[in-house]
């Protein structure tokens, strides 16, 4: 039975401490956020008006997947709603099927871009410079080819109503100390 589309969420007992693009935080407690996955659409940095029935489920599945198959490295990350926690907020719920309980974390203050074809914002890079983000590529390169190689391309965002992002070229100072861009870079192409 198919769920109701959920543009915006408010979910009772549970303070909304961020709203993003697709995804709403509530928190839990001091350890613990709820990740609620909405129907909104992103594209290019933009919300689109109309939301697509069933896609946080969809995309929720996903992720359950992916983090099944990368265990231990996304186990610390996120887990499926436990069902004690959804009985105790009162059994059937409008997140049920499209939340996850995380860690509270600091967040890298990054998008994790790994590329592996030549096309938006990185042909146009291209274009004018004949690399990607500072990474010298094989002339000749067509719009939306296939990469020799996957290429990490961290992007700092902008704030959540701009479209304005800036790629970090050689994933710089921005992204703090050596490891965090070691490990940021290794977990990402890694997926």
């Amino acid at each position: 039975m198919p769920t109701a589309t959920i543009h915006r969420t408010q979910l009772r007992g549970l303070e909304k401490i961020y709203e993003g693009k697709v995804r709403d935080l509530y928190a839990v407690d001091a350890q613990y956020v709820l990740m609620v996955t909405t129907d909104r659409l992103s594209a290019f940095d933009v919300v689109l008006p109309d939301p697509i029935p069933d896609k946080a489920g969809i995309e929720c599945h996903l992720k359950f997947l992916v983090c099944e198959d990368r265990k231990p490295r996304t186990e610390s990350f996120e887990r499926p709603v436990a069902r004690e926690r959804r009985a105790r907020s009162g059994g059937a719920h409008p997140s049920r099927g499209r939340a996850v309980i995380a860690k509270r974390l600091q967040a890298l203050p990054i998008e994790a871009v790994v590329r592996g074809y030549l096309i938006g914002s990185g042909w146009k890079d291209y274009v004018r410079t004949g690399s990607l983000c500072g990474i010298a590529l094989p002339a000749g390169l067509k719009l939306a080819e296939r990469l020799p190689e996957s290429l990490f391309t961290p992007a700092t965002k902008a704030a959540p109503a701009s479209t304005m992002r800036t790629f970090l070229c050689e994933c710089g100072a921005p992204l703090g100390r050596a490891h965090c861009r070691a490990s940021a870079r290794h977990f990402s192409c890694a997926l």
